[in-house]
């Protein structure tokens, strides 16, 4: 409808007020819109347009148009709309149902066949069969499982191995049904076990002790060439050198050495894997699997469990071993307790004599120890005269071979001849040719019987200082071997001295280099064999520490000196084998001795001989290989003092 409003002058002006005000807008703008219609409650479509002529403002005009049909029109879009979305949402969602049931499918599979694994079930395997990145993981995840259930089947045949060898006392009796039991968990066709042994020429030998073999699987059980198997001559010295040091070996046909190919060919092997046995930490030999169809490897995990294999079998093996010494040892162990106890019964009837003889027997080591310092002594004694009497020798040999050459008996036959012209000497010595040579041959023999005076005078001085020499040794000796017991004020660098004389000869011979470092030191109170015994012992032990030792290495150096405790301290230190520290304890024991030779009483005799004169003897060494020092401290002898005037 349309509507034309005019406006009515009154009184000069018009009025409008009348109107809504939806008529008559206080702008005269045109204008357009949907508005609700209040007289008639209806939406409609307005347009209105001021109305002006020759500048006179007319009115309005109002145009509408009913929105009713347009209302239904949009209604039923909005309906068709809707049942559209829903019908589309709805199929939608099927479709998003069926795809993700696709989907989500195969990550079920495998999370179903994860849980079962986790849950110990490892045959559980996951059925996915697609190429993408989740068929490779699900065929990844049963890879996996089939590896974990190999080595699960190997685990419960070490287990099964373990029972067995715990459950029997001898593991031969078990073992072929452990090899067959491993193999089958190995999935191999031939297990078997090696002993090792070497031969009298330095070879390396194995032997087959046992085998088995999976049906259809030649046994190889009687193979000659198996026995005593020589592994070096056949090329496996590789093989031996890695299962010595107790590794794995693995190899296949595929790359094998020639030199090896042959006997892989003679047992029909495609791949091996041997695994070392040792017994108490020996190579006892080796037990292996064989696969005789394929090639394939062996996982880490594989091989950790077959190697657990073979350390038990190696228990077994030593426990069997300890367990025949334990049997044969019992066997014997009644006998042995009877002769043992016969034997105590002989040892209690002669303990009352062996202690009444102990005491003797003691004091007579003691003697036999100061004996042999003595006869040590006595030998160097006798060792020094006897060079002092080899010059003795020479020189009445040199008197003796004189004595036989000299000019003297011409004087005999020269007497003789004046004694024949006796009556007629002085012509005889004037005019006879003979004569006449007289003077001048007494004058040549005269010469010549003063120079062989001189030197017989020579020899016989020469002979009188060794003869002296003699005397003064002997007479050393004859000092020492008085009674002991005495004790007396004795210069200590005397006795150092007169101890290294006694046995200069046997350092020398040894090639022993003597160091001295002396210091000005009182006298000592002591027994003067005693003491002299105790030196001559320390520097015999230094010297024979030192037989091993390089010849320019062998030092033996003698210290004296004064101790802030008012003794003198005698240090004999040698460069020889050193004394371990377990052995420092024990070396002044009695009976305890490092030597072959030794009796185990010349340091144990000389402690105690120390102590008995106050003083005192121990050692120190810094071990095996850095020499030993021993050291003598003894009380000095009182200073007297001079009276004061």
């Amino acid at each position: 409808y349309g509507v034309i409003l005019r406006s009515v002058e009154r009184g000069g002006w018009f009025d409008t007020n009348a109107l809504p005000a939806e008529w008559r807008p206080a702008d005269r703008v045109a204008r357009v819109g949907i508005k609700t219609i209040p007289a008639i409650q209806q939406r409609v479509y307005s347009f209105a347009q001021p109305l002006t002529y020759t500048g006179i403002e007319w009115g309005w005009i109002h145009v509408e148009l009913s929105l009713a049909d347009y209302d239904r029109s949009v209604a039923a879009v909005y309906r068709r709309t809707l049942i559209l979305a829903v019908v589309c949402s709805i199929f939608s969602l099927l479709a998003s149902t069926v795809y993700a049931r696709r989907l989500v499918q195969p990550v079920l599979s495998l999370k179903a066949a994860v849980g079962r694994v986790a849950l110990g079930d490892l045959s559980a395997r996951s059925d996915v069969r697609t190429e993408d990145e989740l068929g490779s993981l699900a065929q990844s995840f049963n890879t996996m499982a089939d590896a974990m259930l190999k080595r699960d089947r190997i685990l419960e045949s070490v287990r099964f191995a373990a029972q067995r060898f715990l459950g029997e006392t001898g593991w031969r009796g078990v073992i072929d049904d452990v090899l067959a039991e491993i193999g089958r968990a190995a999935e191999a066709h031939r297990g078997y076990v090696y002993e090792v042994r070497p031969s009298a020429d330095g070879r390396t030998l194995c032997s087959q002790l046992h085998v088995w073999s999976a049906p259809g699987i030649e046994s190889l059980r009687d193979d000659p060439l198996m026995q005593n198997f020589d592994i070096r001559a056949h090329g496996f010295e590789d093989w031996e050198v890695i299962l010595r040091d107790g590794h794995l070996v693995s190899e296949s046909i595929g790359t094998i050495s020639e030199s090896k190919r042959p006997i892989f060919e003679r047992r029909g092997i495609k791949v091996a894997l041997l695994i070392p046995i040792r017994v108490q930490d020996r190579w006892w030999g080796f037990f292996g699997v064989e696969d005789c169809l394929r090639e394939r490897g062996w996982t880490p995990a594989e091989k950790d469990s077959l190697r657990t294999a073979g350390e038990m079998l190696g228990a077994a093996i030593a426990r069997q071993l300890a367990q025949d010494e334990l049997i044969e040892a019992k066997q014997t162990l009644e006998q042995r307790v009877a002769e043992r106890t016969q034997e105590l019964s002989r040892q209690v009837a002669a303990k009352e004599q062996a202690h009444a003889e102990l005491a003797q027997t003691q004091n007579r080591m003691v003697e036999l120890s100061r004996l042999s310092g003595m006869a040590e002594v006595a030998t160097g004694v006798l060792h020094n005269v006897g060079n002092i009497l080899n010059s003795v020798n020479v020189t009445a040999n040199l008197l003796r071979d004189w004595s036989k050459s000299t000019k003297i008996h011409s004087l005999s036959k020269l007497a003789d001849l004046l004694r024949q012209n006796q009556a007629t000497l002085d012509a005889y010595l004037s005019r006879d040719p003979t004569g006449k040579q007289v003077p001048e041959f007494l004058i040549k023999l005269a010469e010549h019987l003063e120079g062989e005076v001189e030197t017989v005078r020579t020899e016989v001085e020469s002979l009188c200082e060794r003869i002296e020499h003699i005397k003064q040794i002997v007479t050393m000796q004859q000092g020492y071997a008085r009674v002991s017991g005495l004790r007396e004020t004795l210069p200590m660098q005397e006795l150092v001295e007169d101890a290294i004389r006694m046995t200069g000869n046997s350092l020398a011979r040894h090639g022993v280099q003597v160091i001295r470092k002396y210091s000005e030191v009182p006298p000592v109170v002591a027994d003067k064999h005693a003491l002299l015994q105790i030196l001559i012992n320390l520097i015999r032990n230094a010297k024979d520490a030192m037989a091993t030792v390089p010849a320019d290495a062998r030092r033996l150096t003698l210290t004296l000196e004064t101790t802030a405790s008012d003794c003198v301290r005698v240090t004999v230190q040698d460069t020889g084998i050193g004394i371990s520290r377990e052995n420092l304890t024990r070396i002044f024991s009695h009976g305890f001795t490092t030597k072959r030779d030794g009796h185990g009483f010349g340091l144990h005799s000389g402690a105690n001989a120390a102590k008995q004169m106050g003083g005192r003897l121990f050692v120190h060494s810094d071990g095996p290989g850095h020499g030993a020092l021993f050291v003598l401290e003894l009380p000095h002898a009182p200073v007297k003092s001079t009276p004061a005037v």
